[in-house]
């Protein structure tokens, strides 16, 4: 729902192209803004820190101070501008230097959106759906079995994409994320709690379906998956997209 809206502000703010960057969590944003937006540059990117909505106002605090990587994930329309992407890519990175964020490019952006993905899933649904922090993923014995039966089918779904993972030991730095963001509320329990629609379609809803056309079973995400559906219904947000694909 929010990369759609993303996308028609891109298309109505520069109709015949330019530069669009996209920095959200999950899977599907750049198929999402190249139907919208034929003919721009799209640059993803993928921010490694958190951060929090102040309750009752439109500040965000940053939990943290990790990097903002950016890249260009190539496609048959990317290809041909390929050569305008590292200046596009240059350019980005002073702006967000000048905000004081620690921004850097890549030329392998995929493995970056995939490694940020793979904690995403393993930490947002289950911290929303026992409405706990992050750090419960490191106390909690039986959430972190099932966590990481999240986690061992999206590195095999991310393998049979051909993605090159950036950490060798992907659950490793899971934890790790989990125990250095110990108190962070994850967006997904932030929308919950507000009755918003989550970003559950793009993060382990985009797992199970990349594992259906793959052929690589995802039980424990499609479980996850459809109970934060289902806690969004109890909660008024229900989950619009994925019943119209049904």
């Amino acid at each position: 729902r929010r990369v759609h809206g993303a996308a028609i502000a891109a298309r109505v703010l520069d109709p015949k192209g330019g530069v669009v960057v996209t920095i959200q969590n999950g899977l599907g944003h750049h198929e999402t803004l190249r139907a919208a937006c034929p003919s721009a540059l799209i640059v993803q990117g993928v921010m490694d820190s958190g951060a929090t909505l102040r309750h009752a106002t439109s500040t965000v605090v940053q939990n943290g101070d990790g990097p903002l990587t950016l890249g260009v994930v190539a496609d048959s329309k990317q290809t041909e501008t390929m050569h305008a992407s590292a200046a596009a890519l240059a350019m980005l990175v002073e702006l967000f230097r000048k905000a004081k964020l620690r921004a850097k490019a890549t030329d392998s952006v995929a493995g970056i959106i995939w490694s940020k993905l793979i904690v995403n899933a393993c930490i947002n649904p289950l911290t929303a759906l026992l409405a706990q922090p992050n750090g419960m993923l490191v106390k909690n014995d039986q959430a972190r079995v099932v966590a990481k039966g999240i986690h061992d089918e999206c590195v095999a779904v991310a393998r049979a994409l051909g993605v090159a993972l950036p950490h060798t030991d992907t659950w490793r730095h899971v934890l790790e994320v989990a125990a250095a963001t110990a108190g962070n509320t994850s967006s997904m329990l932030a929308d919950l709690s507000r009755r918003k629609a989550t970003e559950i379609e793009n993060i382990n809803g985009a797992v199970v379906r990349h594992g259906a056309a793959l052929g690589v079973p995802t039980p424990y995400n499609a479980c996850v998956a459809d109970l934060v559906r289902a806690a969004e219904t109890a909660a008024g947000g229900h989950n619009a997209a994925h019943t119209a694909a049904e």
